[in-house]
């Protein structure tokens, strides 16, 4: 029996046993257009948080978006121009907006990976930076300790930002839980050694580091207290 499962940015058919259970979902796709999603997310935000009256308040400083890099499926490309223009209606100014990619430990984005994700339009016309962990001048140490007990440093343009966006996707996370949220922050953003120690052993082996468990979740538990140490000020995320 053939089944096509999708892969890399196209489909493969694999052979399975005839006898086979292939599991389907059946979670109805949208029928609403990026803009339109979009637009209902900012005119019915959670707890009544709009955008615009929060970024007109905002700290001195950048306001600055973290970013997934091209290892995650979000279709920055459609929904970041709109975000943008959203900002600049509040009298924010190309120059004081910086995309921020949240790389953890993973390589450097290219041009053609930032231009595939963004558009030529945004690429041109916006600050991007890479999150580099292991470069400790890049860094900028919190006060405190996370739930593990340990010291975190993390980007100096997001503890720094005058305003903090998050986005990302949330879909289940075979070791945190679900991902997205304060994963965009803690491994995403995070110094070398808070990487490591999340993606370490014994938080690894703890029997409710599995898929869509949040209780009890040493992952979640230590990234959600990062994200509390550098709080973001507004959060937009894609569904799965």
């Amino acid at each position: 029996m053939k089944v096509n499962l999708k892969y890399g940015r196209g489909d493969i058919a694999i052979d399975v046993p005839e006898n086979s259970i292939v599991y389907d979902s059946k979670y109805p796709g949208n029928t609403q257009s990026v803009r339109a999603l979009l637009q209902d997310a900012l005119e019915n935000p959670s707890q009544n948080y709009f955008l615009n009256e929060a970024i007109s308040k905002r700290r001195e400083g950048k306001v600055v978006i973290v970013v997934s890099d091209i290892t995650r499926p979000i279709p920055y490309k459609l929904f970041l121009p709109l975000l943008l223009q959203e900002i600049e209606k509040v009298d924010v100014k190309r120059d004081e907006i910086l995309i921020l990619i949240a790389t953890g430990m993973h390589r450097l984005s290219s041009l053609s990976e930032r231009i595939e994700m963004f558009g030529e339009e945004i690429v041109d016309n916006y600050g991007i930076v890479d999150h580099v962990a292991e470069d400790e001048s890049s860094l900028c140490k919190l006060d405190g300790r996370s739930w593990s007990g340990s010291t975190v440093s993390l980007n100096k343009h997001y503890v720094e930002a005058g305003f903090r966006i998050v986005t990302g996707l949330v879909e289940p996370h075979f070791m945190a839980g679900f991902s997205g949220g304060r994963k965009s922050v803690c491994p995403g953003i995070a110094s070398l050694d808070a990487v490591r120690n999340f993606h370490g052993f014994e938080f690894l082996d703890h029997p409710n580091a599995k898929t869509a468990c949040l209780k009890d979740n040493p992952l979640h538990e230590e990234a959600l207290s990062v994200a509390h140490m550098a709080p973001a000020d507004y959060a937009l995320h894609k569904g799965y």
